[in-house]
């Protein structure tokens, strides 16, 4: 498979649609989707390839979220090129919330697990303590990790 070459936008309200359809197709949160927060990534004659977005919680805290890459472009760095891009438009630090089976991955990109609920931002420390609180009826072999990437750190 050849490498494609791609290009990456802000997202505008004709995407709303579309980063919906995404969303749902991968079974991502679908809180906070307004389209203002996403990123595109796209190919030459405009085919979207993936999106992402940055999220503001109210405690401050600024999430990696909403990662999603078409699986017929998939294992080509287009995923790791568009953390890196949001990485580029975060003040000082992201923080993101997975499945465990994609730590490594993260792990790659300079994001440390934190399993520590009291280094965590408030939002975080929310979303942990609920999934834990739900994980025996869920029954997945996966389980949440929270994820911290430090801006400041990662850029020196």
């Amino acid at each position: 498979m050849g490498s494609i070459e791609y290009r990456f936008r802000r997202a505008s309200e004709k995407d709303q649609g579309l980063i919906r359809q995404l969303i749902f197709r991968a079974r991502l949160n679908p809180l906070g989707i307004g389209w203002k927060g996403f990123d595109i990534v796209e190919a030459g004659d405009g085919q979207v390839l993936g999106i992402g977005q940055i999220k503001v919680h109210r405690d401050g805290s600024e999430e990696l979220a909403s990662l999603y890459i078409d699986p017929a472009f998939r294992n080509q760095g287009i995923a790791a090129a568009l953390v890196g891009y949001l990485k580029e438009r975060a003040r000082t630090e992201l923080w993101l919330t997975c499945r465990s089976s994609l730590i490594p991955f993260y792990e790659r990109l300079a994001f440390l697990e934190v399993t520590d609920p009291v280094h965590m931002p408030a939002y975080f420390r929310t979303v942990w303590r609920i999934f834990k609180l739900f994980k025996p009826w869920v029954g997945r072999k996966d389980t949440l990790a929270v994820m911290h990437w430090d801006g400041l750190r990662g850029k020196a």
